[in-house]
């Protein structure tokens, strides 16, 4: 799926190249992430807005739980 060359530039650099192969899985990789943007895109639009505020409030105390961990480390 990748191709790997020394470099027309210098032999001491490599140049990676996607076979076909890679190209198509890299293409269908693509259009998964676009179906499940597409999709979760959807799921946002008809959410009750109840739902979606305490979606919210969730990951904004999720946030502050990770910002908080990480002053720490």
């Amino acid at each position: 799926m990748v191709e790997k060359k020394v470099s027309p530039d210098s032999d001491t650099e490599v140049v990676l190249n996607l076979t076909e192969e890679g190209q198509k899985n890299y293409a269908g990789h693509i259009e998964y992430h676009n179906q499940a943007i597409d999709e979760s895109l959807k799921v946002l639009r008809d959410m009750p807005e109840a739902s979606y505020t305490v979606m919210i409030e969730f990951f904004s105390e999720m946030e502050k739980t990770i910002d908080k961990n990480l002053k720490e480390t």
